[in-house]
């Protein structure tokens, strides 16, 4: 838990790249960018991403 808190007060005010290999834990976080094969398919929170015909949903899909 003090690990954690660290973590936060460390990303206060500072933008964080995390690189997740289990798509559900996307949903945790405010914004979400998909790539598809090194390229932006598409952007925005996981709300307005898990939706049907989207990339996210399809990697949601077949994981």
């Amino acid at each position: 838990m003090a690990q954690n808190l660290g973590a936060r007060q460390a990303r206060e005010n500072k933008g964080v790249i995390w690189i997740v290999n289990r798509v559900a834990m996307a949903a945790k976080f405010e914004r979400v960018i998909v790539l598809d094969d090194g390229r932006l398919a598409e952007q925005g929170t996981f709300e307005e991403l898990d939706k049907d015909g989207t990339a996210l949903r399809g990697l949601l899909e077949t994981a």
